[in-house]
């Protein structure tokens, strides 16, 4: 038996090396790269001398990298004229920190993962190592940069902007209600609906959904269901768009008129780039939209609902509910999802015959603290009037907004307060 190859690339950690001698200003487009992160040991140590005169604002040359190693006790095991013979093979130096990067965090995985197959072996309950090895592979897959020069922020967030300004981006993702238009999220933000049972949150998922799959580019939806199953799901799309009550989907003997609507409702629905998932693990699905996200083939991630999802194993409900609130949130900055959390609320604001408010939120404050954007529904009394209360909003103003739900539709055609 071959020993595995080692996750390593020498030639890569050289190129990194030599552009930066070549150009020390690679150094502010490479924040992430960490001495460590080098597999060569000699490339650790001189990694690590030049950020140190780079500090100091010495330059960095192969000079001075030699005589910093030198004044520190580590030239050991590096020749002289080292420096000056690195070639940069080609590749740019931020691309060849990129695979760097890359294999130092795959040979901390393998290692990790290594001692999880030790833990099995000797018997470990496999449920707990597995949503170990999962929240481990979550956080191995956070790539973000830990810190960023002002320079390299002002120069992203202004290549956003004359993107979205030029129409070649989208600048928020649309619920696609004129009335909640300022509210439309930005990529990469957490979005709470909450509400009590039979006040339609469902279907203004559903609803939110088919919107993002009809614009011009379409948006695509990884929709995950924990509390229905996937056909009930369809069948209250399809009694959305035909407006026929999906109690009468169960009746044998619907009327002809009714069947057409409902047939025309499927041919319809059925090119809709939503994606449907039952799984009610929350790793399980943060790994699939992760996945889902970087091939390209989401951009809204919902989940029905946050209460019924099967959260790590924690001290008590709350901190289950707080961990993956955690989790979905790290998702959405990381990828630019935006992430829909349904939830439940208690029932203490009918009790007390008040509006519902944050505290509302059932199992965990925390649900809250995470979101960017907090919806909380509710059905007026005998008439079919919806209330949009804007509970909290990060870049916009809280307030009322009442649409009109009926027959599983929800349609923005009411007067709003100004």
């Amino acid at each position: 038996m071959t020993n595995p190859k080692p996750l390593c690339n020498p030639e890569a950690e050289q190129a990194v090396l030599a552009a930066v001698i070549r150009d020390n200003g690679i150094l502010t487009k490479i924040p992430n790269l960490a001495p460590g992160d080098f597999y060569v040991s000699n490339h650790q140590r001189i990694f690590e001398a030049m950020l140190s005169l780079w500090a100091e604002g010495t330059s960095v040359d192969a000079l001075t990298v030699q005589d910093r190693l030198e004044s520190l006790g580590k030239a050991e095991g590096v020749p002289q004229g080292y420096l000056a013979s690195l070639k940069a093979n080609g590749t740019p130096g931020p691309d060849a920190a990129k695979i760097v990067k890359r294999l130092s965090l795959s040979r901390h995985l393998s290692v990790a993962l290594g001692e999880l197959q030790d833990r099995l072996d000797r018997g470990e309950d496999p449920g707990r190592v597995a949503a170990e090895a999962a929240e481990l592979a979550a956080l191995e897959c956070e790539s973000g940069p830990e810190v960023v020069y002002q320079a390299e922020l002002i120069d992203a967030a202004h290549a956003e902007f004359e993107g979205i300004q030029n129409g070649k981006l989208a600048g928020t993702v649309p619920i696609g209600f004129k009335s909640l238009a300022r509210c439309d999220p930005r990529p990469g933000t957490v979005v709470v609906v909450g509400a009590d049972a039979g006040s339609y949150k469902t279907e203004f998922a559903l609803e939110w959904a088919t919107n993002a799959a009809r614009l011009n580019p379409p948006l695509s939806t990884l929709f995950v269901s924990a509390e229905m199953p996937l056909v009930d799901c369809a069948w209250r799309e399809a009694s959305r768009e035909s407006l026929v009550p999906v109690e009468n989907f169960r009746t044998l003997g619907m009327n002809l008129q009714e069947r057409v609507l409902v047939n025309g409702a499927f041919k319809k629905l059925r090119g809709l780039p939503i994606l449907w998932s039952p799984v009610n693990k929350v790793q399980r699905v943060i790994g699939i939209a992760r996945r889902l996200a970087e091939q390209g083939a989401i951009k809204l991630l919902m989940i029905d609902y946050l209460q019924l999802m099967n959260a790590q194993a924690a001290e008590n409900r709350n901190l289950e509910i707080q961990g993956a609130s955690a989790g979905f949130k790290a998702l959405a900055k990381s990828t630019g999802l935006v992430v829909v959390l349904l939830s439940q609320l208690s029932r203490y604001h009918l009790r007390e015959g008040r509006a519902p408010n944050l505290g509302d939120l059932r199992e965990s404050g925390s649900i809250g603290q995470d979101a960017d954007l907090v919806l909380l529904l509710s059905r007026e009394k005998g008439s079919e009037v919806l209330q949009v209360l804007i509970e909290k909003q990060r870049n916009g103003r809280r307030g009322l907004v009442r649409l009109r739900s009926t027959r599983g539709h929800i349609f923005d055609d009411m007067a709003q307060e100004e």
